[in-house]
């Protein structure tokens, strides 16, 4: 299926693993999108996808600190 065609998505169980969450959003925002930004949604309705998406995120950091590879997850803003 072609996934280019949509900016927008909307993740209902979040990921607690940086690399996993960093392959989602890499899926959305990929070759060929026409939009410049995507737009992610997490359904975070409990501590716990919170907490997921917040492990991800520090994950995220590390991996970018350590390897020098640029993180989608480090260039997004987030709000809760």
């Amino acid at each position: 299926k072609n996934l280019q065609e949509w900016a927008n998505m909307i993740i209902l169980e979040p990921p607690s693993s940086g690399a996993t969450m960093e392959q989602l959003l890499g899926r959305c925002h990929r070759q060929g999108q026409e939009a410049d930004e995507v737009v992610v949604e997490v359904y975070g309705h409990s501590w716990a996808y919170r907490g997921a998406v917040e492990s991800a995120i520090a994950d995220a950091h590390y991996i970018q600190t350590t390897t020098g590879a640029p993180q989608k997850l480090c260039l997004a803003s987030w709000a809760f």
